[in-house]
């Protein structure tokens, strides 16, 4: 999978989420989808099968 801005191989890096909504004291880490090369994190959902599936069924293409 290339990247939206250079074209590049992303990467996957784990992130914390600062704006989770949570008003507890732990931090949520999530992984995001980054461009090896400048760095910009990629706003793309990437689902296997099953993950299609249920978005399918959920509506959502």
């Amino acid at each position: 999978m290339k990247s939206n801005c250079c074209f590049a191989a992303l990467k996957t890096e784990h992130r914390v989420e600062l704006y989770h909504g949570s008003d507890d004291g732990y931090e949520l880490v999530v992984p995001f989808l980054v461009c090896s090369k400048c760095g910009e994190i990629q706003l793309t959902i990437v689902a296997d099968e099953d993950s299609r599936k249920l978005l399918s069924i959920g509506g959502v293409k």
